[in-house]
């Protein structure tokens, strides 16, 4: 405890020495920032993962991806929290958009799936898809542009593909084990599985993250747990374990 202590200090000294503002809520972001970086570097602790909420609960999942071994990117300003992409030896291509929440109740808002669905549908270029409609494979120039090409028309090609995950830690401040594991409501289940989005509660991706760590085969099998799921992600001990 004392040597983390010490470099909490070593760290704040830094940064004191480096302050060129006065202003409220320029210092309120720049100390923002500090604090993130110091909880991710577990200089700080970010206290009872059934309490986790806001920042705190986004740092502790973003850890726990990087503890399972993938690479965890930023999420644009103001929208998602974060973006994971395959890495190109896994044999899996399709990124993952990460939404973090958490709430007193045992499901998530409604709203919070919707926000969830509009970041991908943003992500993915549906927009584009919407108004223009899907793009051939032949270009204007081909030789059978302008020919009704019937059964022999190009697959279609869409713009990008994402997977959506919902990691969501509720009812705040219950214990892991007295949470039900069916924890979405009807009509988030049909929502969810809908659109494809893969449903993780805090605890059980703190087992994943856990059964992963160092270990490429089982973190090959979470990534394809994560794809196939359309719904809330089964434990990880059901396969992983054997």
């Amino acid at each position: 405890m004392n040597n983390s202590i010490d470099n909490v200090r070593k760290e704040l000294e830094r940064f004191t020495a480096k302050i060129s503002t006065d202003t409220y809520n320029n210092l309120f972001s720049q100390f923002r920032q500090l604090l993130d970086k110091m909880a991710r570097n577990r200089l700080i602790d970010l206290g009872n993962d059934v309490g986790l909420e806001g920042s705190r609960l986004e740092i502790r999942v973003r850890l726990l991806f990087e503890h399972a071994g993938m690479e965890v990117e930023d999420g644009r300003l103001g929208m998602e929290d974060f973006v994971i992409k395959p890495s190109k030896k896994s044999g899996f291509y399709l990124p993952l958009v990460i939404e973090v929440k958490s709430r007193s109740k045992q499901s998530p808002e409604m709203d919070h799936l919707r926000q969830l669905d509009d970041y991908v549908f943003d992500l993915s270029g549906e927009k584009g898809v919407r108004k223009s409609g899907y793009k051939l494979w032949n270009k204007p120039s081909s030789e059978i542009s302008g020919v009704s090409i019937g059964i022999w028309q190009p697959p279609h090609i869409h713009p990008e593909r994402y997977k959506g995950v919902f990691i969501f830690n509720g009812p705040i401040g219950m214990p892991f084990e007295n949470r039900s594991p069916a924890w979405l409501e009807d009509n988030q289940k049909k929502f969810v599985k809908d659109r494809g989005f893969c449903m993780i509660s805090l605890e059980l991706l703190i087992k994943w993250a856990e059964a992963c760590h160092g270990d490429c085969e089982r973190l090959n099998l979470f990534w394809q747990k994560i794809y196939e799921t359309n719904g809330i992600l089964e434990p990880y001990s059901v396969e992983v374990g054997k």
